[in-house]
């Protein structure tokens, strides 16, 4: 292509239009100049409103961030089992490359794991040596591990470890969020 640039413009989602934006940051780094636009903090997929605002609160021991807004996806009892991703680091916090990965770590994981809704980012919180994000989702083990590669393709190598269950009732959930009320 022999031109300085090239302009898209492209009509699609919210969530489609964060994902596509993520992923082509990742790919073509500073070589790519997107306009900056508002990006929705509301969504609808498969029918479920999703609402992506998130508070902030700090424990003795933890830094907590949540979705306040997310009652309507746990009372379709369709994501029954949670997954913790650990992202384990005894420096959280002090070295802005690990803040930045971590903010990268984050946006592409909910990028593709809520691609269709069937998993949700519900919180995650931070201590002194990891940052664990609480996932719900309806998918299986295969399934979800395929969205968490897709994930972390363009990412370097991380420092993560993987545990989960059964949550039904979202009990981690209601307790996180019964703490952000009590602030």
């Amino acid at each position: 292509m022999l031109c300085n640039s090239v302009t898209a413009t492209l009509n699609m989602d919210g969530k489609l239009y964060n994902y596509l934006k993520r992923k082509m940051q990742f790919m073509y780094k500073s070589i790519l100049e997107i306009k900056a636009e508002s990006t929705p903090t509301n969504y609808i997929l498969n029918g479920i409103a999703l609402n992506d605002e998130w508070k902030t609160f700090e424990t003795n021991a933890m830094k907590v961030s949540i979705r306040p807004n997310l009652l309507n996806i746990k009372e379709t009892g369709n994501y029954p089992a949670v997954v913790n991703i650990d992202f384990n680091s005894n420096t959280i916090g002090q070295d802005a490359d690990e803040i930045n990965l971590l903010n990268a770590m984050e946006a592409s994981l909910k990028d593709s794991i809520e691609y269709d809704l069937t998993s949700v980012m519900a919180f995650h919180m931070t201590t002194n040596d990891k940052r664990r994000f609480y996932i719900y989702s309806s998918l299986s083990q295969e399934d979800f591990m395929k969205r968490i590669n897709d994930a972390f393709r363009l990412l370097p190598q991380l420092p993560l470890g993987f545990s989960g269950g059964n949550d039904e009732k979202w009990e981690n959930y209601i307790a996180c969020l019964n703490d952000l009320k009590n602030q």
